[in-house]
This record gives structure tokens, sequence and C-alpha cells, in this order.
């Protein structure tokens, strides 16, 4: 019985374990086409990151539910990437050459923004929403 038990427990600990993240939505839009795809970066507020999509564009729009370990401060970057070259292309002096954007709409004239920048408060079911450009 013990045994049963204690094999019960370890289960239960497991499932938890595997299934506990929570979701919330994210819609993009602003791409200027459907073709190419939508290459979308989740950082926690350490910068690691916690979830990396690539999705198929629909009507110029993706609306895609995420999963992230806890409620919290996260970060969303977004590149199209329309040449389906799998990289964001830039030019010379290393200006993005394709639409992109971040969560809280920050765009720095001549720098990339910084994770504080970006980093907002997600929490179960939210609806995110980011503008590329």
């Amino acid at each position: 019985m013990m045994i049963l038990q204690s094999i019960c427990v370890n289960l239960a600990v497991i499932f938890y374990l595997t299934f506990s993240y929570m979701n919330f939505n994210l819609q993009i839009s602003g791409f200027a086409s459907d073709k190419g795809k939508a290459f979308i970066e989740i950082l926690n507020a350490k910068g690691g990151v916690v979830s990396q999509e690539v999705i198929t564009i629909i009507n110029k729009k993706v609306s895609k539910e995420i999963n992230v370990p806890t409620a919290g401060k996260y970060g969303i970057k977004v590149f199209h990437d329309e040449n389906n070259n799998k990289k964001m292309d830039t030019n010379l002096v290393g200006f993005p050459l394709e639409r992109w954007g971040t969560s809280n709409g920050v765009r720095p004239a001549f720098r990339a923004p910084k994770l504080d920048e970006i980093l907002l408060e997600i929490k179960v079911n939210d609806i995110v929403k980011v503008a590329i450009r």
C-alpha cells in the first residue's frame, strides 16, 4: 500500500510540474502581408527566453495562446520574416529592414529596446497586443 501511495504522490508532482504553466493570448497586428512567418520571443524578467514561436500570418494578423511558467513580468519581441530567411534583415548600419515590434510599443530611434522597457505584467488569460511596423 505504501508503494502505491508513493507512486501516486510522485505522479501528482510530475503532473503539476508538467502542466502548471499559465496561458495568455498574444495578438499581433501591423503585418504588411501574409508572406513569411512571425518570429516571436518571450523573455522573463531576467532576460531568459521562456518561449520562441514561429507562426503563420493570416489576414495580416497573428493570434496565439502562449504558455509561460507563471504570472509575472515578461517582455515580447516580434519580427516579420517576410522573405523566409529565418533572420531579421538589417541594412549596412544594422537598422532593421523588416517590420518588428515589442511589448509596450517601445521603438528607440538608434538602438534596440532595453529589457526593462519592454517588460509588462502578464496574468492568466490576459490579452496582450503587439503592433509591428
